[in-house]
């Protein structure tokens, strides 16, 4: 059920990707400003190896480094994704590599996480948009239903043959990023979201942190430093499972709130050295 990185790369295939400076600086500032410090006092403190300041190539923010190859990427998608033709080719194309040899265990394709498979996912989620009466025709409720009823008889097949090869078999076809389940399980929570109409100024706000709160929770010093011993001190008081659950939770929220209010010294900054970035398109 962990969709997160899938929805946000369909809703980017969804609305497409227009690169320009400006958002490619809004996508590296983040590691700017709160990864290279905290990796800085990381090298001095805990001897945390020099080369992470390399944040693309040897950080562990795999989805940085592949979103930033489609943020560049997308104007050739986009040219394709222009004629239906060659829109239907290159989703079949993609889905072929990214779902049958990812499966298949292929090293470079393996797990999903490259750039075929984001690719795939951008082009399914134009190919959402560009069908999006054909989808709006199939009730809300079914979709609904069908979400809840594939995840609660995966859980349950899953718990009752967690050691045996039916659950291997599960756990193989629906948790790793490239397999069919976890794609209809993605797809059909898109589906259920893009249609509730609401605004609210809490959520966009918190949202705009989303980000931040990634990359300041995955980074080493926070995340083994931090959040891992403080894990760690609760685990060791003797708790049942239903207090130390409630416990991660309210540490969950500490963490949020707290990139949240991070975040929120950093944005006047990003916005006033927005002003000096050039905000033309790539090409």
């Amino acid at each position: 059920m962990h969709v997160g990185v899938l929805c946000f790369v369909l809703i980017s295939g969804y609305f497409h990707i227009r690169p320009s400076w400006t958002g490619l600086f809004k996508l590296i500032f983040p590691l700017l400003v709160y990864y290279i410090p905290l990796t800085i006092y990381g090298i001095y403190v805990y001897d945390t190896p020099i080369k992470e300041l390399l944040f693309l190539s040897n950080s562990p923010y795999w989805f940085v480094r592949v979103y930033l190859f489609l943020f560049l990427i997308a104007p050739v998608l986009n040219s394709f994704l222009e004629n239906e033709k060659h829109r239907n080719y290159i989703l079949a194309v993609l889905a072929f590599i990214s779902i049958y040899m990812g499966m298949m265990n292929e090293p470079t394709l393996h797990n999903g996480k490259n750039i075929v498979y984001f690719s795939f996912l951008y082009v399914l989620g134009d190919f959402i948009k560009k069908n999006e009466t054909a989808f709006f025709k199939i009730k809300t409720p079914i979709l609904v239903l069908s979400y809840f009823i594939m995840n609660l008889l995966l859980v349950f097949l899953f718990c009752r043959n967690f050691n045996n090869a039916i659950g291997t078999a599960i756990w193989k076809f629906s948790y790793i990023y490239c397999s069919p389940i976890l794609i209809i399980n993605a797809t059909l929570l898109f589906l259920i979201i893009s249609r509730i109409r609401f605004h609210s100024s809490w959520i966009n706000y918190l949202s705009g942190s989303a980000f931040t709160m990634y990359i300041l929770h995955h980074q080493y010093v926070i995340l083994y430093k931090l959040i891992g011993p403080t894990v760690e001190y609760f685990k060791s008081k003797s708790l049942n499972t239903c207090e130390f659950l409630i416990v991660l939770l309210l540490i969950t929220i500490v963490i949020m709130l707290g990139c949240v209010f991070v975040d929120f010294f950093f944005k006047k900054i990003k916005r006033e050295m927005i002003q000096f970035i050039p905000s033309e398109k790539f090409i």
